[in-house]
């Protein structure tokens, strides 16, 4: 079994239904963390994440305010 990408800080059902869609297309585990695009959101949902019994493999930041919180 794969482990999950996730994908921290998209917003909005839109932009979730279209990421699970190209996810499942590209035959890809993906969870998705949704909040607000703020560097503080970014570092709970990474710390939260990673502290999983399965962590992620790979973290993709919806936005350059989510990233430096993913870097912390």
């Amino acid at each position: 079994m794969s482990r999950p990408v996730t994908v921290i800080g998209l917003m909005g059902a839109g932009k979730t239904k279209v990421g699970r869609a190209a996810a499942a297309h590209a035959g890809v585990d993906v969870r998705i963390e949704e909040g607000h695009w703020t560097t503080e959101f970014g570092e709970q949902a990474t710390r939260r994440l990673l502290a999983l019994p399965d962590p992620p493999t790979a973290l993709l930041a919806g936005s350059n305010k989510v990233v430096f919180g993913v870097l912390r």
